[in-house]
């Protein structure tokens, strides 16, 4: 999991988030949250 910026840059950055898993939008149909923590150095990845 990682971000993008706009120019095309890759980070990966700790810290907490939230991921929905399932077949929609939260709230249109059935799914999941999971909690996940990154830990670590933020690291920017290749191109």
């Amino acid at each position: 999991m990682s971000s993008v910026a706009r120019d095309g840059t890759r980070t990966i950055v700790p810290g907490a988030y939230r991921l929905y898993i399932g077949g929609g939008q939260p709230g249109d149909g059935a799914g999941q949250w999971s909690d996940l923590t990154i830990t670590g150095t933020t690291v920017e990845l290749p191109k």
